[in-house]
C-alpha cells in the first residue's frame, strides 16, 4: 500500500473529488463531491489512511469557457465597425434623398 496515490482535484462543476490510484493500474474513484479541498483530503485519507503520497492536481482550462470569452472578445471588436459601417450608409441615404428632394 506505500506505492498508492490519493488524487484530488476539482471538478468543472466547482466540487472536489479523490481517486485510489495504485501502481497496477487500479483506480477507485470516490462516490461523492466535496464543496472544498480539505473536506476532500480530509475524506480520501480516512478512507485510506496508510496512503502517505497525495498529488492535488491544477484544475484544467475548459475550452467551452475560453470560447465563450473569445466569442465575446470577437462581438466588441466586430460589432462597432458594424454599426459604423451602418451608420455611413444611413448617412449616404439620407444626403441622396435630400438631393433628391432639391431636384423636385
Amino acid at each position: 500500500m506505500s506505492d498508492a496515490i490519493l488524487v484530488v482535484w476539482r471538478q468543472p462543476d466547482g466540487f472536489w473529488r479523490w481517486r485510489y490510484r495504485e501502481p497496477d493500474g487500479t483506480d477507485l474513484l470516490s462516490n461523492e463531491g466535496y464543496p472544498d479541498r480539505d473536506a476532500t483530503i480530509l475524506a480520501a485519507r480516512t478512507a485510506y489512511p496508510g496512503v502517505r503520497e497525495l498529488k492535488v492536481e491544477r484544475p484544467r482550462l475548459h475550452l467551452g469557457r475560453w470560447l465563450r470569452w473569445l466569442a465575446v472578445l470577437g462581438l466588441i471588436l466586430w460589432l462597432p465597425r458594424r454599426l459604423r459601417s451602418l451608420l455611413k450608409a444611413g448617412l449616404k441615404v439620407r444626403r441622396a434623398a435630400r438631393i433628391l428632394r432639391r431636384r423636385t
